[in-house]
């Protein structure tokens, strides 16, 4: 039951703001609270709809005030529950979905609610594009500031190191404006860390030129080729240029699914598991197919690829990632796809699945995207710890059924294990140790202070500076520095 005084905040705050206040008792709380992931999902004590920086600014404040712990909201994709608070106050950001385009000087000012379709369609528009998500109803904060790889980081990075410059509310409700000359040290800090500093209301991204045609979709390949498969794909990245991507996968194979009708009859008898390459050619169809020539030698047993507008390929994907799904990721990084871990990998999801039919859309994603550009940007230049020609891996999964939680959750980590376990074999033993940050959680990152290696004691510092009481912590929290001794800001 709430307390008389949490029962008077939502009107309270209703007279400070000019965004939606919705608490317990609101009609369409339900449908407020609902999140990519549903087992992510809390109730929170009021969720303020924003409508401006003003509004954020007020909000932090009477959160402040009324000891409320303070989750943000975006696009609701968060893989840790950042987006949700159970009896706090969620500061969602969902009014706040306006692009602005300079065409001129190839900017994007993008309002902190917005998803990625609002930016891919925004700038089109134009004939731009910046690095964004490769699914496009992920909200543009959470992936800039944790990260961000996409399809168009073989030539531009990562999505943070297109941030220009951001408008953001701190934990005391100031407004400022970071950038390379305004608070550098905030700007320095937000790309990589999250939103540990406070409240993005607006991202300045930098955008290219997008002109023509990509070339995507999914090749697939019997599994008795994993041999050949796992050779071809470290041959080819390790001698391809920066607008040839892919994703290498391990599928389930799901009794009824459209995509697999056609070629199940050509599988072994049995077949729980399908290999496929997802592919991505910033160029025709023609001189993609011609790219990836290798791969169709290898023999593909259904071609599922398309020549399409860049606006569109962030969406290729939005159908097998619907929200409605409990969710779960488990991450590793690696630098060269190592054939015993991929064997032993096909071996475990298969049984996996003839285990548990109901995880069967379950898939390991080795994310081959070009690094080459990551890696050049030194380590302390941004906040991002892992600038190294190293490559995301996990195992993803969508399933209903809550009993299958913890089977689902466990199972998952122990791919990432083996992963990470074939890296420090095979590979580089220091990458092994990485998680990309935006696929993970606190069951699986306990040492903050490791996962942001030599940043973390001056993003101390910045925390302790912009956040000094770590309102903001529901991402990977910063721990801010003890004593109020900070040197001058850098």
């Amino acid at each position: 039951m709430l307390a008389t005084s949490d029962i008077q905040l939502g009107p309270l705050l209703r007279t400070q703001i000019k965004g939606d206040v919705i608490d317990l008792f609101t009609e369409g709380y339900a449908d407020k609270r609902a999140r990519w992931a549903v087992n992510l999902q809390q109730d929170a004590t009021l969720m303020v709809l924003v409508k401006s920086s003003a509004d954020i600014a007020a909000t932090v404040k009477f959160a402040r005030e009324h000891s409320l712990e303070v989750a943000i909201a975006g696009g609701g994709h968060s893989l840790t529950g950042a987006s949700s608070v159970q009896n706090g106050c969620v500061i969602d950001l969902r009014h706040l979905r306006n692009v602005r385009v300079d065409a001129e000087r190839k900017l994007l000012h993008v309002q902190g609610g917005c998803l990625w379709s609002d930016v891919d369609i925004a700038a089109a528009k134009h004939g731009l594009a910046t690095v964004g998500g490769t699914v496009s109803h992920t909200g543009v904060g959470g992936l800039t500031l944790g990260g961000g790889y996409g399809w168009l980081s073989g030539r531009h990075g990562l999505t943070l190191d297109n941030l220009v410059e951001a408008t953001v509310v701190t934990a005391d409700g100031s407004i400022v404006t970071a950038n390379s000359k305004s608070h550098p040290d905030l700007y320095w800090a937000l790309r990589g860390a999250g939103g540990n500093f406070g409240i993005v209301s607006e991202f300045v991204l930098r955008a290219h030129e997008q002109p023509g045609p990509v070339w995507t979709g999914q090749l697939l390949f019997s599994p008795d080729k994993v041999a050949e498969f796992v050779a071809l794909a470290n041959h080819w990245k390790d001698n391809r240029g920066p607008d040839e991507n892919a994703f290498a996968l391990l599928r389930g194979v799901p009794e009824s699914q459209p995509d697999f009708a056609d070629f199940k009859a050509l599988l072994p008898a049995g077949c729980k598991t399908v290999l496929a390459l997802l592919v991505f050619f910033n160029g025709t169809a023609e001189e993609g197919k011609r790219k990836f020539k290798p791969f169709y030698d290898l023999g593909v047993i259904s071609d599922m690829t398309f020549e399409m507008p860049y606006v569109a390929v962030n969406s290729f994907m939005n159908p097998g990632v619907p929200h409605g799904f409990r969710r779960y990721m488990a991450p590793a990084m690696f630098t060269t796809l190592d054939l015993p871990t991929v064997q032993r990998l096909a071996t475990d999801l298969a049984d996996f699945i003839t285990q548990h039919p109901k995880a069967a859309d379950a898939v390991v994603m080795f994310e081959l995207l070009y690094t080459n550009k990551i890696a050049e940007v030194p380590t302390t230049a941004t906040a991002f710890p892992h600038r190294a020609l190293a490559y995301n891996a996990c195992l993803a999964c969508g399933w209903e059924d809550h009993t299958l939680d913890e089977v689902i959750t466990s199972f998952a980590d122990g791919v990432a294990e083996t992963i990470a376990a074939g890296e420090a074999r095979a590979g580089d033993k220091e990458v092994a140790k990485w998680k990309y940050l935006n696929y993970a959680n606190a069951r699986q990152v306990t040492d903050v202070a490791a996962a942001f290696g030599e940043n973390y004691p001056r993003l101390r510092e910045v925390k302790t500076r912009y956040d000094p009481h770590n309102m903001f912590g529901k991402w990977f929290a910063i721990e801010p520095l003890k004593d109020n001794s900070l040197p001058a800001s850098k």
